[in-house]
C-alpha cells in the first residue's frame, strides 16, 4: 500500500509539473529573428527573393581600388527585367564588407550590411538589417554580432538607431558610371598565364578593371596596334568570369565598343 502512495504521488508531481509547464508564456513566434513584430513577413521575403529559381543573376565587372580594395556588385532580376536584389562585395586585407538590397514594386524595402573581421585569434562577424517605408523612411534597423557564422544565422537582431543605405555605388558598378566608367587605359602581359589583358577605369586610376583578351574585334586591333590614340576613349564592355582548371580565375573581354562622346 505505501508503494503504490508513492508510485500515484509521483504520477501526480509529474502530471502538476507537465501542466504548469503548459501555462507558462511562450516566446511569440513573430520575435524568433529580430525584435521587430512586424519583421517576420519582411524575413520571408527576403529569404523569397534569395531563393527563387526564376530571377537571373546579373555581374558587375571586378575592380580594385589604388589602395587594394577589390570592389565588385551582382543584382538579381526577374523575367520583366525588374531588379529584385543588389549586392556590393568589398574585399580588404583582412576584411570582407557586403551591403544587400532587396526590392519591391521598385522600392527599397530591405538593406543587410554584413562585415567578416578576420583575425588570428577569433573572426568577427556583424550583420546589420533595415527594413524601410513606403515614403524610403527607416522603420527599423536591428544589429547582431558573433565570432562564427553558424552562430550568427541563430542569433537574433536587436534594435538599433536606424541606419539608411544607398545603393548609388553598385548601381554605378552594374552600368559602368561614375568612379567605374571603362575608359581604356593600357594593356599588361601576364607571363606565367601567357595571356594579354586589357586595363579599363576610371581616368585617374581610382578603380581599375583587367580583361584578358582571347579574340579581337576590329576596335580591339584598332587599340593593340595604336595604344596612345586610344588612351581615355570610353568604352562599353561586355565580358563573362572565367576559371581555369588549374584554379585561376579572371575576367574574359567578350566585346567592347567605342562610346561617342
Amino acid at each position: 500500500m505505501k508503494t503504490t502512495s508513492i508510485l500515484f504521488l509521483t504520477i501526480l508531481l509529474l502530471a502538476c509539473e507537465n501542466s504548469s509547464k503548459d501555462k507558462l508564456p511562450k516566446v511569440e513566434e513573430t520575435l524568433f529573428r529580430s525584435d521587430f513584430p512586424e519583421g517576420e513577413l519582411l524575413f520571408d521575403y527576403k529569404d523569397s527573393i534569395e531563393r527563387s529559381d526564376e530571377l537571373a543573376d546579373v555581374l558587375s565587372l571586378e575592380f580594385t581600388s589604388k589602395e587594394g580594395v577589390i570592389i565588385s556588385s551582382s543584382a538579381k532580376v526577374d523575367p520583366l527585367g525588374d531588379v529584385q536584389m543588389i549586392k556590393l562585395h568589398k574585399e580588404f586585407e583582412n576584411t570582407i564588407d557586403e551591403e544587400l538590397f532587396y526590392y519591391r514594386n521598385g522600392l527599397k524595402l530591405i538593406t543587410l550590411k554584413s562585415n567578416i573581421v578576420f583575425s588570428e585569434d577569433n573572426n568577427f562577424y556583424s550583420e546589420t538589417i533595415s527594413f524601410y517605408g513606403d515614403t524610403g523612411n527607416v522603420i527599423y534597423s536591428g544589429i547582431r554580432n558573433e565570432i562564427d557564422p553558424d552562430s550568427l544565422e541563430k542569433s537574433r537582431f536587436s534594435e538599433i538607431t536606424p541606419t539608411i543605405l544607398d545603393d548609388s555605388l553598385p548601381l554605378q558598378l552594374l552600368k559602368q558610371e561614375g568612379p567605374f566608367q571603362t575608359n581604356f587605359l593600357s594593356t599588361a602581359f601576364a607571363e606565367e598565364q601567357e595571356k594579354l589583358f586589357i586595363v579599363v577605369g576610371a581616368l585617374d586610376r581610382s578603380f581599375t578593371s583587367t580583361l584578358a583578351i582571347n579574340e579581337k574585334n576590329k576596335l580591339i586591333e584598332n587599340i593593340l596596334e595604336d595604344q596612345e590614340k586610344y588612351v581615355g576613349a570610353e568604352l562599353r564592355i561586355e565580358f563573362m568570369h572565367t576559371t581555369q582548371t588549374d584554379g585561376f580565375s579572371f575576367q574574359t573581354l567578350l566585346n567592347a565598343e567605342l562610346l561617342e562622346k
